[in-house]
């Protein structure tokens, strides 16, 4: 695990890259496992609306902790600056790899 102390000597643009990776790691698994249990039997319209949105929740939580918990720390002790700067490049990696996604999607799924 990394310090706190050690993630200062990385520059946000590293530390963007590494929070966009973590973000899309959790989508595949999560949607892995989502398509995994789509094949098992199907539960009551109510039952799946309520795990449905359970899960929403949930992956928003993660999604934003992955995200914005390290900028959060930042901004508390001050440094807004820098807080901004990881935010900017966890959301422009993330644009990124969505965009090498999609073009690897048309190339060779269509």
């Amino acid at each position: 695990m990394i310090s706190l102390q050690k993630l200062n000597t990385y520059s946000p643009r590293k530390i963007g890259f590494a929070q966009a990776v973590g973000v899309i790691v959790y989508i595949f698994l999560f949607a892995l496992a989502a398509t995994q249990i789509e094949k098992l039997q199907k539960p009551p319209e109510i039952i799946a609306a309520t795990i449905f949105l359970t899960a929403f929740v949930i992956s928003a939580l993660t999604c934003g902790m992955l995200v914005l918990g390290y900028p959060a720390f930042l901004a508390l002790r001050g440094q807004i600056k820098r807080a901004a700067e990881v935010v900017f490049w966890s959301g422009g990696w993330l644009a990124l790899i969505l965009a090498i996604i999609t073009l690897i999607v048309i190339a060779f799924y269509e």
